[in-house]
């Protein structure tokens, strides 16, 4: 149990602290602001390796989890979409076959999981992200990393500002 609460104290989801135990790291909205923008760095990079060096089946396989997408959003199946739109991004960075880039990705994952979904179920599904991720799709399938990556980051911006401006991520910290 010690080793397991030292592991998670060292990827930032806990801290230990002497005569009262583990408590759940403090998160502020610059820590979110600086993780967006190292998610999206990492993620473009995934993008722009999978644009580089993706195989016809991961290509395949990409557009068959971008069409689920756009159809669960046409059919306003929001949960639906979103667990596809986090298989999307998820199959693009394990498919870059960087193994530390997938363990730092699913460490930051693990920070920003739960306030990516609190805003997500106060919002609308976002036509703007929805026409990201088909310019993510078509930059890979092109074979344009630098495009991939680019779009990729700029689709983590837009993600990040949509947290920070949300009134459950806002009023989570008015709280405090």
């Amino acid at each position: 149990m010690r080793d397991a609460l030292r592991v998670l104290e060292t990827e930032g989801l806990i801290e230990l602290r002497p005569n009262s135990g583990a408590v759940i790291s403090e998160i502020t909205l610059e820590d979110i602001r600086d993780k967006m923008l190292v998610l999206g760095r990492l993620e473009g990079l995934a993008a722009a390796t999978t644009a580089r060096v993706g195989s016809p089946i991961f290509k395949s396989e990409l557009v068959d989890l971008h069409h689920q997408m756009s159809s669960a959003a046409g059919g306003n199946e929001i949960q639906r979409y979103y667990e596809i739109n986090d298989q999307f991004h998820l199959y693009i960075v394990e498919s870059s076959g960087n193994k530390n880039l997938i363990r730092l990705h699913k460490i930051l994952m693990l920070h920003v999981h739960r306030l990516r979904h609190a805003v997500n179920e106060h919002e609308n599904l976002d036509p703007q992200t929805q026409q990201e991720h088909l310019d993510i799709l078509r930059a890979i399938i092109e074979g344009e990393p630098d495009r991939a990556e680019k779009v990729m980051q700029d689709h983590h911006a837009t993600i990040a500002r949509k947290i920070l401006h949300s009134s459950a991520v806002r009023s989570r910290f008015d709280d405090n």
